[in-house]
């Protein structure tokens, strides 16, 4: 063990994964001997170990898209490559003579190899996708012209140099779609990136600059802040409001409603009470806690505390949060005054995944006890509506708007999801239209869109699967 005073003065060295295809691939290959490249005569073992490096390093550079490359970040290591090289190596050693079972290569490194560091239901698709799509017969045929993405192709060389002459002959610059990604997925890469020095530079210099006039600024411009969000929220949920919502019937919807307006009178008071001491700390020139040190930096510089999006959502800013909040609060209290809306708009809720077990549970009222919760399924399709007209009142059937589309748009006049504009990242969807049958959906060959409740593609954000349809194959769309 050493010391802290020890531990405190030295370097660290790390070593990273260089960025780009070509420079993993040139790493990769030069941890790769002459003898091992022999040690199979075959031209499938060759081609399959470039193939492997080429799958390596991809896994490893969608990290650099955030939320659009993987769901959780991963750190795919030398170690995976390896020991997915050496299984390679034992299958086809035994095996080739008889016959390559891309299937059961396909299983060992996308379910077993590189599968077993993924833990997400969201990527493991990812991942299978990149395998039935590059780990396939077609790769050994070289009159079909496979290739990964225009520009790379898996060559037959017999040396390690040949290799590399080809690799070091790569663009250097490795677009998306490389990587199964479209070209937007690079802007919102570089946009990540951009704001995070930006942020840091701000951080550093709000954290050194100490000039009188300077904090006197950042004062000022926290206690207007607050105090015009005070006066925005103070006549929130009005008397009338709330005597309206007691007399409305107890039903499921209504029952969620409560729960919505409990949630969001919580989280007013507390960003209320939370700005009300924080401009008693200022006023009295005391000295900020921890907790109040990081509301007030994060205020002064234009972003939501943390700790208010502890309780609510996230933001791109405090103006644009604090717009969102008072546009639930408004479609709260229009349905409390005027009742249920034709129309959901989704986002507005706080807890969207229950609305929509409240709403089966709408569907099986009139039938219960025949009908029960589990036995009703969902089907999400997207209608041509932009939010206002006319809207059905089928038994079973109800519209959700406010919803947009990563990587993708809907083409309305040909109801189908394609490639987006080119630096478009969001791009609105039309209203939904979901449908609930005491039945299991029937199965179709669609793109099943799973929609989340932010850019956080985890099972707790997961609220439904989306019917697409879409000339493109849908292992182009789960791969973005």
């Amino acid at each position: 063990e050493f010391s802290t005073t020890a531990l405190q003065q030295c370097v660290k060295v790390a070593i990273e994964q260089p960025k780009g295809i070509s420079a993993g691939l040139s790493q990769a290959f030069q941890q790769i001997t002459q003898d091992q490249l022999e040690s199979i005569h075959q031209k499938e073992w060759r081609v399959l170990v470039f193939t492997l490096c080429f799958f390596h390093i991809t896994l490893i550079e969608r990290n650099r898209f955030g939320s659009l490359g993987w769901s959780v970040p991963y750190d795919f290591s030398t170690h995976d490559l390896t020991a997915s090289m050496s299984f390679l190596y034992n299958y086809l050693y035994t095996d080739v003579k008889r016959g390559i079972s891309w299937t059961t290569i396909q299983y060992m490194l996308c379910d077993v190899q590189y599968g077993g560091r993924v833990t997400n239901l969201f990527d493991s698709k990812i991942l299978s996708a990149m395998g039935e799509n590059w780990l396939v017969e077609e790769l050994l045929d070289g009159a079909s012209g496979f290739t990964f993405a225009p520009n790379f192709r898996a060559p037959d060389f017999s040396t390690i140099d040949e290799y590399l002459k080809y690799i070091n002959g790569l663009p250097s610059e490795t677009p998306a779609q490389v990587f199964g990604l479209q070209s937007n997925a690079e802007i919102s890469a570089n946009l990540v990136a951009s704001t995070r020095l930006i942020e840091s530079l701000s951080e550093i210099r709000h954290n050194r600059e100490s000039s009188m006039d300077y904090q006197r600024d950042r004062s000022n411009t926290v206690m207007l802040a607050t105090r015009e969000l005070i006066e925005k929220l103070k006549q929130t949920f009005d008397l009338a409001s709330a005597e309206s919502l007691k007399r409305l019937p107890v039903t499921p919807l209504t029952l969620f409603l409560r729960r919505e307006v409990a949630l969001i009178q919580n989280l007013i008071s507390a960003v209320v009470l939370c700005c009300k001491r924080l401009q008693e700390i200022v006023s009295s020139g005391s000295v900020l806690s921890d907790e109040f040190q990081n509301i007030f930096t994060q205020l002064s510089m234009g972003k939501v505390p943390s700790e208010w999006v502890k309780i609510s959502w996230g933001g791109s800013g405090f103006g644009f949060w604090t717009e969102s909040l008072l546009s639930r609060v408004a479609q709260l209290q229009t349905w409390m005054l005027k009742g249920a809306p034709k129309c959901f708009w989704l986002p507005g809720f706080l807890n969207p995944k229950a609305l929509v077990s409240v709403l089966k549970q709408e569907y099986i009222r009139p039938h219960a006890p025949a009908w029960t919760l589990d036995s009703v399924g969902i089907r999400v399709d997207v209608t041509k509506h932009s939010g206002e007209g006319h809207f059905s009142s089928e038994e079973g059937v109800y519209y959700l708007s406010g919803l947009y589309l990563v990587a993708g748009t809907w083409d309305r006049a040909a109801c189908q999801l394609v490639d987006p504009p080119h630096k478009n990242i969001y791009n609105p969807l039309p209203v939904l239209r979901l449908l609930c049958m005491n039945a299991t959906p029937p199965d179709v060959k669609c793109f099943m869109c799973p929609l989340f409740r932010d850019t956080r593609k985890t099972h707790e954000n997961f609220i439904f699967n989306i019917t697409m349809r879409s000339e493109q194959a849908s292992d182009t769309w789960v791969l973005r």
